[in-house]
């Protein structure tokens, strides 16, 4: 430093004239012409008498060097630290160093490091008050100079020569030792493991160990904790004179830290720049190192804080099959929400905190529920169940009971309102969803089953009937929900499903034949059991048993209906609970078997003058031994009382039927007979008389008696049967016949070789169901002898037959040679017999419906040409057949069909020139029964010299032959062929020996038979 820097004023004239004079000695020294300070330092105060010439100044200086090693040189203001050295010129400093100790060469003006640091820092940049700046670089001397006797000798004429400026310092010293950081505290934390605390000791401390004030520092708290006075984890403040207190409060769960940072505005080092030696070392507060931060970050300590958890769960519902009390269970296994907080369950104290779950099961309905995250508006409560757990992975347990089947659906939940004062450490409220399937069950009962019967339509049977009683199956009501049980799919509807089977065993019980049955809890010892029989029903609803034989016993009987377990299906018992049985003796399962009552009697005729009476012995069974005493009861009526007894008509020729029953004629008066056991001997009525004819005679017809019992609930309804034989009484007329004789329905028979004829025998007044013989006899109608045929013997026939009703039809069949019989009448005669006794006979020769003709043809065949039997061997020759019925059996009017046939007199048919027969059909209508047909036959004779021709005839009708003429040896039938040259058989020479006969007459015969030969031969061909 120049020794004129710090020169003592001496007036206003002599400092002015020392200052230039040191400026101009000071730049022909130094060889530097620029001044050490200006404005914007200041200059504060000289000193004099330390230098061996000018004056020492007591004050900053401005930086001349603008970077020092590449570090650019900040402009604060710079202090000197060798008193009596030369200033430093522009670029003179070349070292930058941290300073950090303190020489402290005068006692009374001892600082430390930083609180010369802070001194320069809260007065440096008052540049108008020369005795600061003066009292600033007084201290800087006195603490770090180089030279310690400089500093002393600078000290000692700063007290003599500049009194303000060491009672300034002394005060500068005072301020800084009390109000100068040395010290950054901590902090301590209270509130370990709570959810609100403190943090205390907080500030800045200096040599002393006092706490400096008014010093800006910022505390930051990380972790789940905010302080209460910001509301945020940042705390911005000024240092007290005590140490700061802040409160906090955890937002969350876990370890919470802070850090306070102190704002360092004055600095806890200098820097000093260096030369080489020669010239002053300088210190500042401006280059700050790294080392030297305006703010100090001091950590504090950590510690764990509980704020609150969120207690979840996961719950696993209890299925169950058969739901047999109603019992439903839960159970639910703790957890914390991992994702919140520190995702542990809170500590109070090392103690869990005890965390109430509540377990509502609700009724879902019969549908299986929907999941969803609120509980929908027709869920049914069933009931709520609270329970304590005390840490994570408990299984928690909730019983209820539910009245009524369907899906149950649970849902747990976690209410801060019922936590008490533990609720500050539960987050939040919480519940699981509705319909989750794993807290959702299917809740199926059993059920008892039951039922009412009702025997119905069966009340009343007769004996031999099947008994049978009507049940409605049924749940009982009274029994869990009252439901018929449905064995229901997993996550199927309710009301869907198959009926769970229920056996019933239905026990029919014999009473009693006569006494009702008295209605017990319990089957009587007495009581015989007919039959048990199981019938299953597949749901409510009626089913129906019926036993298996018919009733054998008349009387009384009652059925009981239970439900037994070893009746049950095994896969249907374990949902029934058995045990049910209804009473014996109800009203409406009580039958009553009638009896089958039976009424016999005999009838017997009076004869008296005024006529035939007719009387009835009754004999009457098979009633109950009380019967008609009984007066009704358990919905039976009383008996009926009597039987009525009357007698019927039926006239000859209706038949005794029950189907002809109301065409009879009721005779006289009914007649009552009580209705109970016993013998009516010789009942009897004036009105019960025969009917007879104008003449007196008893009217053929058959009486009946017949009884009528109404029937009532115990004995069946009798109506004895017209067709009692035991009860008629029959007045026959006498049986007749009549007979009708046919061929194949017409009274003509072909004379052919075997006729069959058929007797039709009409007969009246026959017994039914007995045997009878007819017998007939041909007789020839024109002698009234019989028939013989061939041997000799009569034509007779016989047949036996049984008529199922009295007038009927009967058939004699007559086989016999109508060719024996050509040309005859015969009648047929008929008896009739039963068992050997002559019933009826028919004889009456001139009965033309007993009568057949039999046919006979007479036919006469000649030559066409000349009428004769003898026939010249051309080719052209014509043969004309005259065919009549002699017996008359043609019908005028009907047509016919005559079939010719030429025939050798070998019996060798006569073929024509294509190897066919001859034959020729004609069509012929009689006007008369005698009537004859004309038949022209043409054939070759031309190769028959000498043989004979037959003609055979057939008569037909409608494909049926009437007559035939068949006859080798008929010369009329037989016409001759002549043998040229033969004088004897040659037609031309007799011809020429003949006399009396006309040539031209001849001729013109012959012309005329040509032509009818010739039209016969078209009509052949034809």
């Amino acid at each position: 430093m120049a020794a004129n820097t710090h020169a003592r004023p001496r007036g206003r004239t002599l400092a002015a004239l020392l200052a230039a004079f040191t400026l101009i000695f000071s730049s022909l020294l130094g060889g530097n012409a620029i001044a050490a300070y200006d404005a914007t330092v200041g200059r504060g105060i000289d000193l004099v008498g330390i230098n061996a010439s000018g004056a020492l100044r007591l004050g900053p200086h401005i930086n001349q060097t603008p970077q020092i090693g590449g570090v650019g040189i900040e402009p604060a203001p710079q202090w000197c630290i060798d008193g009596k050295k030369a200033d430093p010129g522009p670029n003179d400093l070349t070292s930058i160093a941290t300073l950090t100790d303190s020489a402290q060469h005068i006692p009374e003006l001892a600082l430390t490091t930083p609180q010369a640091a802070w001194l320069l820092h809260k007065y440096q940049s008052n540049t108008g008050d020369d005795t600061n700046l003066a009292a600033l670089s007084l201290l800087m001397h006195a603490n770090f100079e180089n030279s310690a006797a400089v500093a002393a000798e600078i000290a000692q004429a700063t007290q003599t020569q500049q009194p303000d400026t060491w009672a300034r310092a002394l005060q500068y010293v005072g301020e800084a030792r009390n109000s100068a950081v040395v010290g950054y505290e901590t902090g301590r934390v209270e509130g370990e493991s709570q959810k609100t605390g403190v943090i205390n000791g907080l500030g800045q401390v200096n040599s002393a160990g006092a706490y400096v004030p008014n010093l800006p520092f910022t505390v930051t708290l990380n972790g789940p904790a905010i302080f209460d006075a910001t509301g945020t984890n940042t705390w911005n403040g000024n240092t007290a004179s005590e140490p700061i207190t802040l409160n906090w409060t955890a937002t969350g769960n876990g370890t919470v830290s802070f850090k306070t940072v102190y704002l360092a505005e004055s600095r806890n080092t200098l820097t000093k720049y260096g030369s080489d030696g020669s010239i002053q070392d300088m210190i500042t507060t401006g280059n700050r190192p790294a080392s030297d931060p305006s703010e100090v970050t001091v950590p504090g300590p950590s510690w764990r804080v509980i704020f609150d958890f969120q207690p979840t769960g996961t719950s696993q519902a209890a299925s169950q099959e058969i739901n047999t009390d109603g019992t439903i269970s839960d159970t639910l296994t703790t957890s914390v929400d991992k994702s919140y907080g520190d995702g542990q369950w809170t500590q109070v104290n090392g103690k869990p905190v005890p965390v109430v779950y509540t377990a509502t099961a609700y009724w879902a309905g019969r549908e299986k529920p929907a999941t969803s995250t609120t509980i929908p508006a027709g869920a049914e409560v069933l009931g709520s169940v609270d329970v304590t757990a005390t840490g994570e992975g408990q299984k928690l347990e909730a019983k209820l009971t539910t009245p009524k089947r369907g899906y149950v659906s649970w849902v747990w939940s976690v209410d801060k309102a019922k936590q008490g004062e533990n609720a500050q450490y539960v987050h939040q409220n919480w519940a699981d969803s509705y319909g989750l399937d794993n807290e959702t069950t299917s809740e199926n009962f059993d059920f008892r089953p039951l039922g009412v019967s009702n025997v119905d339509t069966a009340k009343v049977i007769d004996k031999g009937a099947v008994l049978s009683d009507t049940f409605t199956a049924s749940a009982d009501p009274a029994y869990r929900d009252g439901e018929w049980t449905r064995i229901v799919a997993p996550g199927t509807s309710f009301d869907e499903g198959t009926y769970v089977p229920v056996t019933y065993r239905a026990s029919a019980y014999y009473v009693s034949p006569a006494e009702l049955p008295a209605t017990v809890d319990n089957v009587p010892a007495s009581a015989e059991l007919l039959e048990s029989v199981t019938v299953v029903a597949n749901g409510p609803g009626q089913i129906k048993a019926t036993l298996s034989k018919p009733t054998a016993k008349a009387g009384f009987v009652s059925w009981v209906w239970e439900v037994k377990a070893e009746d049950q299906a095994p896969d249907a018992a374990k949902w029934i609970k058995a045990g049910w049985a209804d009473q014996f003796g109800l009203p409406d399962e009580t039958t009553s078997v009638r009896y089958p009552a039976q009424i016999d009697s005999t009838l017997s005729i009076r004869d008296t003058k005024s006529g035939t009476y007719l009387v009835d012995d009754v004999f009457v069974t098979g009633l109950p031994k009380n019967h008609p005493d009984f007066q009704g009861g358990m919905g039976f009526k009383a008996d009926t009382q009597v039987i009525e007894h009357e007698m019927l008509f039926f006239p000859h020729g209706l038949e005794v039927t029950e189907a002809n029953r109301a065409k009879a004629e009721k005779i006289g008066e009914t007649v009552s007979i009580p209705a109970k056991n016993g013998f009516y001997p010789s009942i009897g009525e004036t009105s019960w008389l025969v009917k007879q004819d104008a003449s007196g005679k008893n009217l053929p017809g058959t009486y009946v008696f017949v009884s009528k019992f109404a029937g009532d609930d115990r004995v069946q309804p009798l109506a004895t049967s017209v067709e009692d034989k035991t009860e008629q009484f029959t007045i026959t007329p006498t049986p007749s016949i009549h007979t009708t004789l046919t061929y194949e329905g017409t009274h003509v028979a072909p004379n052919t070789d075997k006729v069959e004829l058929v007797d039709t025998v009409s007969y009246q007044n026959l017994t039914p169901g007995k045997e009878y013989l007819l017998e007939g006899t041909l007789m020839e109608k024109a002698t009234g002898e019989a028939l013989v045929d061939a041997n000799g013997n009569k034509v007779t026939s016989q047949a036996v037959f049984t008529p199922e009703t009295p007038n009927g039809t009967a058939s004699v069949v007559f086989v016999v040679g109508g060719s024996l019989f050509a040309g005859k009448q015969t009648v047929a005669f008929e008896k009739l017999t039963q068992d050997g006794r002559e019933i009826a006979v028919h004889t009456d020769i001139n009965d033309e419906n007993q009568t057949v003709t039999f046919s006979k043809l007479a036919t006469t065949a000649t030559d066409k040409t000349d009428g004769d039997k003898v026939i010249t061997p051309t080719p052209n020759a014509v043969i004309t057949d005259k065919v009549c019925d002699i017996a008359g059996t043609l019908v005028p009017g009907t047509e016919y069909e005559v079939t010719t046939a030429l025939m050798l007199d070998n019996g060798e048919p006569l073929l024509d020139k294509d190897g066919r027969p001859v034959t020729v059909t004609s069509k012929f209508v009689p006007a008369a029964k005698n009537d004859c047909a004309s038949i022209d036959i043409s054939f070759d004779a031309s190769k028959l010299a000498g043989k004979k021709v037959v003609v055979f005839e057939t008569v037909s009708q409608d494909g049926r032959t009437v007559s035939v003429h068949h006859d080798l040896k008929d010369s009329e039938q037989t016409v001759s062929v002549e043998i040229p040259g033969d004088g004897d058989n040659d037609r031309s020479k007799r011809r020429l020996t003949r006399t009396g006969a006309s040539v031209l007459g001849g001729s013109v015969l012959a012309l005329g038979f040509i032509g009818v030969g010739a039209a016969a031969l078209r009509r052949r061909n034809n």
